[in-house]
């Protein structure tokens, strides 16, 4: 949820508050070229923590300077586009994004788009009514770093107009007290603003040097009368540490009326929400300067018996579920001689985290995109999540923490040299065919147990760009393979196995061309399956299909398709399963699909699965319906 302000260039910092210290963190003005002041604190430009993107200019002086650039990422390409900070593992953090849209790419209407933390979508950014209304729009999040490295992330979504371009006009990460929002689960939540008010005298957004934090707490004001505090606080006793200046004013009524707020002024989406809300007598210390009252939300009971005193309290519900419209009720106490009244307030989302690719794979992997020259340019931020977001050419594992389990380069224009990428555990597939690459595929991944092949690394089977069919060659970087490479291809020769080299006449190189379509799809009616028959198929170049459906049944969903790909039935319960055997590939032949027939000449529509590099995979049917292995013949009837 963004909030609108309107962020003219007017600047005036008191200079009785300047006591609190700088903000620890990174304040970034993107698309700047140079150093950009506000008072007292320095935007720096954002060169050094984003590879992607461009720079803009608007042609506007009443704005504030740092509004006055932007950054926007034109490529359509790419996944995401990540900023990278280097952080405190398990340090918290605020992470305030801003956005001024200004025409820069000539239309009228800002672009709508994603923005991510680490491995979570965070929001949708829709600067749209405020830009509107003449204002920038602000998100703002807590998190606690999961790594050393803190990413925050612009994506294209559905709502991304075709030709529009995200963007970002400032980033600001502070570090935070760990006593702030500490009754929050940061291991498996994080929090997004909702709303951050001072409630009572209209005035301006309280920010730094107010607060250390640079937070911004908007005026709030309703029908209800409004006293300014006669005494202040020492914001350091309060948990989140609010600004002096939000305890200036109170709404407040009559002796012995109750204090109805509605708050935050908009509807909210059902959830679990974080809210925190501030109260301070408003008079003078005396030993009568004390009200007592409950609090409610939405008629639910929040606090009994507060006693707000001069020195300020603070009331905090960690998961509060709400939905819709909220409001706020303050009951006083029967013997109480002044009304209830309240000071400021904070309401966050609750979201959980998304997961993260385990801390080794996204150091082997960062270490392989600082080796090799122009790499993608979504090679930044969490390499597996989001799903939707995850780097382009490598696919990871299904479970949280995720593993890496391929890469898919070939063609990509890369150079450089190959670091050690042992530390990836789970890698399966390794494609880098027509990059000017050099250095070595490590031993130990050569030697490690894979899918059917021992070692599956060999043969790099790759999925093919240009469409979903997948090819099934043998890829390296200048062909350099370690010794124990060249004696598992002897012993496949051995065994009748041939692995192809990359050549365009290898086993499986390809996809058969329209010439070759007829010779490649030639079935023998007579020919069945059986353990001790390699296939039915007369060519080498032909995949076994994997049967989506069968008699009576719903088709099999994609991701137990997925599953069942996954599976090891030497070491894993496969359920359920029939028969299992291995067959030769045939090709999909750029669709995708293949046509499956019984022996009655039944079709079915069947879905293309890799065949790991050495022209043969095993099959797994799921097939309840069959009491012979004469059944799962695929004969196509004369």
């Amino acid at each position: 949820m963004s909030t609108g302000i309107f962020l003219l260039w007017l600047v005036s910092i008191p200079l009785a508050v300047l006591a609190n210290p700088l903000p620890r963190g990174y304040l970034l003005s993107c698309g700047s070229s140079g150093d950009v002041k506000e008072g007292l604190l320095n935007y720096i430009p954002d060169d050094d923590y984003i590879k992607a993107g461009k720079k803009f200019t608007l042609n506007r002086t009443d704005i504030l300077p740092r509004l006055q650039t932007l950054r926007f990422f034109p490529n359509a390409g790419a996944k995401k586009y990540c900023y990278s900070f280097p952080v405190i593992k398990e340090g918290k953090y605020l992470v305030k994004t801003i956005y001024f849209y200004g025409g820069f790419d000539g239309g009228n209407e800002p672009p709508v788009f994603d923005q991510i933390i680490d491995g979570t979508k965070w929001s949708i950014v829709n600067t749209t009514e405020d830009y509107a209304s003449g204002g920038s729009s602000y998100y703002e999040a807590i998190v606690v770093a999961q790594n050393k490295i803190l990413s925050v992330c612009l994506a294209r979504n559905q709502h991304t107009v075709a030709g529009s371009s995200p963007f970002i006009s400032s980033l600001e990460v502070y570090h935070l007290d760990d006593s702030v929002y500490n009754s929050t689960n940061f291991e498996k939540t994080f929090l997004v603003n909702v709303a951050r008010d001072s409630f009572g005298s209209p005035g301006d957004i309280i920010s730094f040097p107010d607060d250390s934090f640079n937070r911004y707490w908007q005026p709030f004001t309703d029908n209800n009368p409004f006293v300014s505090s006669q005494s202040n606080v020492t914001p350091t006793t309060f948990w989140n540490i609010p600004p002096q200046s939000a305890f200036a004013s109170a709404l407040t009524t009559s002796r012995g009326k109750n204090l109805t707020l509605n708050w935050p002024p908009f509807s909210l989406s059902s959830g679990l929400y974080y809210i925190a809300l501030y109260f301070q007598d408003n008079r003078h210390q005396s030993p009568y300067s004390w009200r007592v009252f409950d609090v409610y939300v939405n008629g639910a009971t929040f606090f009994q018996n507060l006693n707000v005193t001069a020195s300020g309290q603070s009331v905090v519900g960690a998961e509060w579920p709400l939905t819709g419209t909220t409001q706020i009720t303050m009951v006083p106490s029967h013997d109480t001689r002044v009304g209830p009244l309240i000071n400021a307030g904070e309401v966050f989302q609750i979201l959980p985290v998304g997961g993260k690719t385990v801390t080794r794979d996204v150091a082997a992997i960062e270490e392989l995109r600082k080796e090799i020259a122009n790499p993608p340019e979504d090679w930044a931020g969490d390499p597996c999540m989001p799903r939707d977001n995850a780097w382009d050419g490598v696919s990871c594992s299904s479970d949280n923490p995720f593993r890496i389990l391929s890469f898919l380069l070939g063609d990509n224009k890369l150079s450089g040299t190959i670091p050690d990428l042992s530390a990836l555990k789970s890698l399966e597939i390794l494609f880098l065919q027509n990059n000017k690459l050099n250095g070595s595929i490590p031993e130990s991944l050569t030697k490690k147990e894979g899918l059917n092949i021992r070692p599956p690394i060999v043969s790099f089977p790759a999925l093919s760009r240009s469409s979903t069919a997948f090819r099934c060659r043998a890829a390296a970087a200048d062909n350099t393979f370690p010794r124990s490479l060249f004696n598992f291809a002897a012993a496949a020769d051995a065994a009748g196995i041939r692995i192809g080299n990359g050549s365009s006449d290898s086993i499986g190189s390809g996809i058969a061309s329209s010439n070759d379509n007829n010779k490649n799809t030639k079935i023998n009616a007579k020919e069945r399956w059986s353990r001790d028959r390699e296939s039915y198929l007369t060519d080498d170049d032909d995949a076994l299909p994997l049967p989506m459906t069968y008699p009576n049944s719903s088709p099999v969903s994609p991701e137990e398709i997925d599953a069942r790909l996954r599976c090891d039935p030497v070491t894993q319960d496969c359920k359920p399963m029939v028969y299992e055997w291995t067959g030769k590939c045939r090709s999909c032949q750029g669709s995708g699909l293949v046509s499956y027939y019984n022996k009655r000449g039944k079709e079915t529509i069947c879905k293309c699965i890799p065949c790991q590099g050495i022209g043969y995979v095993q099959k797994i049917t799921a097939r309840k319906d069959i009491d012979v292995m004469e059944d799962l013949d695929n004969g196509k009837p004369p």
